[in-house]
């Protein structure tokens, strides 16, 4: 089992490939996409390292909050408990993890001269006051169901309001499709079925 699983965009692999020899360099244990060889089925291999792993950092670039894979691994982090978001280029975070404190390590240097590096190592070390600071953040966040499994979508203060907002405008279609069929396609009134003279006599 590693300490570390890296994920990564490939465009930011000479960033990556930096990161991971000062993880090493620290002592971390490191697992990333370098040791696939070609014998084997790299998405199952992947989906094992990942769950096995500590911890999950997710490299936040400007490529990588646009990747499909990076998402969907740093979901599965999260959802886990396992993710460490490090920014290495200034970028926008996706929706779900602008709740969590990324580590900011756009000044690229992976040492003890950046205190955000020494961040990073409490946080992989289990350092409590990084790690009470990330739970509180993970706790900010509330998870909603999608089509792919939990996600968190933001603070649980905004729920109720997304909810009754949901309910209010299933009750404003199905009122106007009922006003709609009431009135017909032609948009004229209603019509009577059958129609009484008044002035006819039925016996």
């Amino acid at each position: 089992m590693a300490d570390v699983f890296v994920s990564y965009k490939k465009e930011d692999r000479p960033v990556a490939e930096r990161l991971v020899k000062a993880l090493r360099a620290a002592g971390k244990s490191v697992w990333w996409d370098d040791a696939l060889n070609p014998n084997q089925a790299w998405d199952a291999t992947i989906e094992a390292e990942i769950a096995a792993s500590r911890h999950v950092i997710v490299l936040w670039t400007p490529r990588s909050v646009q990747s499909d894979w990076v998402r969907s691994e740093a979901h599965y982090a999260q959802d886990h408990g396992k993710m460490v978001p490090v920014m290495v280029e200034p970028c926008t975070l996706p929706i779900a993890f602008m709740l969590r404190q990324a580590v900011d390590l756009s000044s690229g240097r992976f040492d003890e001269r950046d205190s955000n590096w020494a961040r990073l190592m409490g946080w992989l070390e289990g350092d409590p006051s990084v790690v009470a600071e990330d739970r509180a953040a993970a706790k900010a966040a509330v998870p909603i169901k999608t089509l792919t499994g939990m996600r968190w979508l933001g603070p649980a203060a905004r729920r109720p309001a997304v909810a009754y907002g949901a309910i209010a405008a299933a009750l404003v279609v199905v009122a106007a499709l009922s006003y709609l069929l009431l009135r017909g396609q032609s948009g004229a009134p209603p019509q009577p079925a059958v129609v009484v003279d008044p002035l006819t006599t039925a016996s």
